[in-house]
């Protein structure tokens, strides 16, 4: 398929939220009220009248996390399904961060204000959210049976398990999909996620001889397939 679309778009945003003039704009303003009316009439944000950081940080990432999916409407068939694929790591992302609030016993209200690709009424208002609760919502996803065999495993090791296996999840449909791409696009994208696999492969390895001690055999459960390394 022709990108001529694609790359009109992606012109358009980056002229709009990357350009280094944004910033430079910021900064000169001054003070903290001048840059954020800055960054409102160029982002098109809505903040309130006196932001706290994580409103601006959230409002930020849910505008580019908006913006990237609307590139899906000038893609089509196997393109269009790869990067719906792609965009699952937003999902993943969030997951991540649900998962390390509940474990680490930190405030799960804070993390469902700024979810951006999960939906929040997934954690429920007005009940605190522990890990039985948290397998429990779980259930009516597409990552509640996938994750609910490492419901049992220990505090001080189910983080680690649970980003392996997501990333493991996430990695091996981006290839599946990559497959599907025509033979022009194909060979540069399995190139770059080839790549990718390789490095989160050894920095998973590594980490769990270092940190956990974790046995061959069983690590060898968590690798991604679809590396340059055997």
């Amino acid at each position: 398929m022709s990108y001529a679309a694609v790359n009109t778009k992606a012109v358009a945003v980056y002229a709009r939220f990357l350009k280094p003039e944004v910033p430079l704009k910021i900064l000169e303003a001054g003070n903290i009220k001048d840059g954020l009316a800055i960054l409102e009439s160029t982002w098109g944000l809505e903040l309130t009248e006196d932001p706290h950081l994580l409103e601006v940080n959230v409002k930020m990432a849910q505008k580019v996390y908006d913006t990237l999916k609307g590139f899906h409407y000038y893609l089509q068939g196997s393109a269009r399904s790869f990067y719906n694929a792609l965009l699952t790591r937003y999902e993943i992302q969030d997951l991540k961060r649900i998962f390390r609030a509940v474990y680490h016993d930190e405030d799960v209200g804070l993390v469902r204000k700024s979810l951006l690709a999960l939906d929040p009424m997934l954690l429920p208002k007005d009940q605190a959210v522990g890990p039985d609760e948290l397998f429990k919502v779980l259930e009516a996803t597409p990552y509640g049976r996938m994750l609910s065999a490492y419901k049992g495993v220990s505090r001080d090791r189910i983080l680690f398990y649970i980003e392996m296996e997501l990333d493991r999840s996430y990695y091996e449909r981006l290839i599946k999909e990559a497959r599907e791409l025509p033979k022009k696009d194909r060979k540069e994208i399995m190139a770059m996620l080839n790549r990718h696999v390789d490095l989160l492969n050894i920095r998973y390895i590594y980490r769990g001889k270092k940190t956990y001690d974790i046995l061959k055999s069983e690590m060898e459960n968590f690798v991604i397939h679809g590396g340059n390394i055997p």
